[in-house]
């Protein structure tokens, strides 16, 4: 077995993350990034992505008419996006309305109601401290913008993440959240509807979404979690060959139930909370 050395949510960290996170979409990451676009119209608005990953949300923005940020604490991921963005982007009018900046995002470099629309996707349960980075995205979001904010569903309801990650963490023993995390199932809608209403917002809806993934093969499996959690396929490329090999035989034995042949299929269930205030009740909080 492996401890990895991982110090979960430091730079060195995010860093590491970032080096092996890739920039390919897969159909169910195209959908969670889908579902935080749906009904929205981008153009002419400012929009801002919180922990952009490889950039594929901003690009999309972007493309849509919106003149879009994004955002990554460390500068190994600002350069995989901007990468993406100009391997992408051919139209230069298009690229100029999309850029990437090192930043924190509880002290974000922004003036106050900046954007118009802020993205945060994979990423909420991420932040050391959710309170300071809402008022912060709360600070910067304009009267009458959406701030949207994506949440798995139960542990129950994620077996395409669940199925993986447990036999994972019997190898790569130093792969846990410290004290202060909640972990991406302990940050619920109710959890982060009280953070939100104390940071300032006023108005929420909550969307459900699924999917059903298919795979066939162990590697397409590791494709598809590469997508979605960067620090868990970060913590598989810390195995040998050896040990690679049997967590793979083992993930195989385990979805035997799910599996017809070399066909397999697990589900996905998240959320999408949608927040914002109005420029009236604005008034009234700072009076």
């Amino acid at each position: 077995m492996s401890d990895g050395a991982i110090v979960y949510g430091t730079r060195e960290h995010w860093d590491r993350v970032a080096g092996v996170r890739g920039v390919a979409s897969t159909d169910v990451s195209v959908a969670l990034g889908s579902s935080m676009l749906e009904g929205r119209s981008l153009g002419r608005r400012r929009v801002l992505d919180v922990g952009t990953g490889n950039g594929n949300l901003p690009i999309r923005a972007a493309l849509a008419g919106a003149q879009a940020l994004g955002i990554d604490i460390t500068e190994p991921g600002v350069r995989l996006a901007a990468a993406n963005a100009d391997s992408k982007l051919e139209d230069p009018d298009v690229r100029a309305r999309v850029s990437f900046r090192a930043m924190d995002a509880s002290a974000l470099d922004l003036p106050d109601r900046s954007v118009d629309l802020i993205t945060v996707l994979k990423t909420i349960w991420c932040l050391p401290d959710i309170p300071a980075a809402c008022r912060e995205l709360r600070r910067v979001l304009a009267p009458g913008g959406d701030l949207v904010i994506q949440l798995w569903g139960s542990a129950d309801d994620c077996s395409l993440l669940m199925v993986g990650a447990s036999l994972l963490a019997e190898y790569v023993t130093g792969m846990h959240m410290p004290a202060g995390y909640r972990g991406p199932f302990g940050v619920t809608p109710r959890y982060m509807r009280g953070v939100l209403t104390r940071a300032g917002f006023t108005r929420f809806s909550v969307r459900r979404h699924s999917f059903e993934a298919e795979f066939s093969s162990p590697d397409e499996y590791w494709t598809l979690v590469r997508s979605l959690a960067g620090s868990a396929y970060y913590a598989l490329t810390l195995l040998g060959p050896e040990q690679r090999s049997e967590l793979d035989a083992r993930l195989w034995e385990a979805l035997e139930p799910v599996r017809e042949g070399d066909h397999a299929s697990l589900d996905l269930e998240w959320l999408v909370l949608t927040t914002g205030y109005d420029e009236k009740l604005r008034l009234v909080d700072e009076r």
